[in-house]
């Protein structure tokens, strides 16, 4: 298996763990690693290293996203193929909230696996997911 066999994700997981000029040296390798090097997620921590948890999400598109007691939740969502923007290539299955006040990222643990292009609604505190696709199929599932 080769490096850029790996998720987009996964690619950027292990760029974190560069330097700064090795970060530069993945840029001139390839278009695909230059691309994904020049990620602002790899970049975010550059600098500053943040565990994980505590650094933004990676950019996605049809993500779920809304405010609850101060923070900004966002789940799910999707990366395309640069050459096609309309193409799915990765759903995402994280959860990220944003605390406003803090200006800090964590992780929210949840079993509701990858999702993108669904609905998000709060209600009561309690948080439901509507539809989506995950990857394989779209769904009508209520979660």
């Amino acid at each position: 298996m080769y490096l850029l066999d790996l998720p987009e994700e996964a690619i950027v997981d292990i760029l974190l763990y560069l330097a700064p000029r090795d970060l530069v040296i993945c840029q001139l390798v390839c278009r695909t690693l230059y691309q994904i090097a020049s990620d602002p997620a790899v970049w975010s921590g550059a600098f500053l290293r943040l565990p994980a948890s505590q650094r933004a999400p990676s950019p996605r598109l049809w993500c779920a996203s809304l405010l609850h007691e101060g923070e900004l939740l966002v789940y799910g969502g999707h990366t395309t193929d640069r050459a096609d923007p309309n193409l799915i290539d990765h759903t995402r299955s994280d959860m990220r909230a944003f605390n406003l006040a803090t200006r800090t990222w964590r992780t929210v643990r949840h079993n509701l696996g990858s999702s993108t292009e669904h609905k998000a609604v709060l209600f009561d505190d309690v948080l439901w997911f509507l539809g989506g696709f995950d990857g394989h199929s779209y769904t009508n599932e209520v979660r």
